[in-house]
């Protein structure tokens, strides 16, 4: 009974050790907060389409009055 508890408490310790360091790694790859305010509306727009990527482009382009190849260049494109 004692050998199967001792197993028990190492495999958990080993599982919140493993998520601890899941958790660290996605905290480490967080960019900077920036407020709206103070970004650029490539940036917004790339914030935008990474938050909701199945918006459909035409939409989104006839919404805000682009053409849908500025989307889709933005969408390419390697911003924030």
């Amino acid at each position: 009974m004692r050998q199967q508890q001792m197993e028990l408490v190492r495999r958990c310790m080993e599982y919140f050790e493993q998520m601890a360091l899941l958790v660290y790694s996605r905290i480490a790859e967080q960019q900077p907060i920036v407020k709206p305010e103070q970004m650029s509306k490539t940036e917004l727009l790339s914030a935008f389409l990474r938050l909701y990527p199945d918006v459909p482009q035409g939409q989104l382009a006839k919404l805000i009055g682009v053409s849908p190849a500025y989307i889709s260049k933005i969408k390419s494109a390697k911003v924030g």
